[in-house]
């Protein structure tokens, strides 16, 4: 996508008003990872959010439950904090924040981020489907992964 097309999403998105909504919301979760004083990456889940049906093309039809499905909105590091196993401490905590919650997790990553793909499925993650959505005059392509998380308690 083009610089400006993705300046736009992060402007529009990834706002503080967006984030203390989201900190404030009973059904999103917020997960810094922290080192020493510096946040150095972050997890966002939204709790009862399945994928869109009018976007998304299935191929597991429980993934459309809204019901004890938990999308996983936003998972980041610092580029200098990749490689270093600060991921799969994120992700080891995000799992574990949403399993007391709900019976599965989603996401959403791009088709071309095979490096993000790859971590993902050795964290347990599936292909399940697949979205295509407009960010500006670019139109995005993702794979939509789904694990399951366990019984609810």
């Amino acid at each position: 996508m083009s610089p400006a097309d993705m300046a736009a999403f992060v402007d529009h998105h990834l706002t503080t008003e967006n984030f203390s909504r989201y900190i404030a919301s009973e059904n999103h979760r917020v997960l810094v990872l922290r080192e020493s004083s510096s946040i150095v990456g972050y997890a966002l889940f939204a709790l009862d959010s399945p994928p869109d049906p009018s976007t998304a093309h299935l191929s597991d039809p429980a993934i459309s439950e809204a019901s004890g499905t938990a999308e996983l909105s936003k998972f980041y590091l610092l580029p200098n904090h990749h490689g270093r196993g600060h991921a799969t401490l994120l992700m080891r905590h995000v799992l574990a924040a949403a399993r007391p919650h709900q019976q599965r997790i989603w996401l959403g990553v791009n088709h071309e981020n095979h490096r993000a793909q790859s971590f993902y499925q050795r964290n347990g993650f599936i292909q399940v489907g697949r979205r295509d959505f407009a960010v500006g005059a670019s139109t995005e392509h993702d794979f939509l992964l789904a694990r399951p998380l366990g019984p609810c308690r």
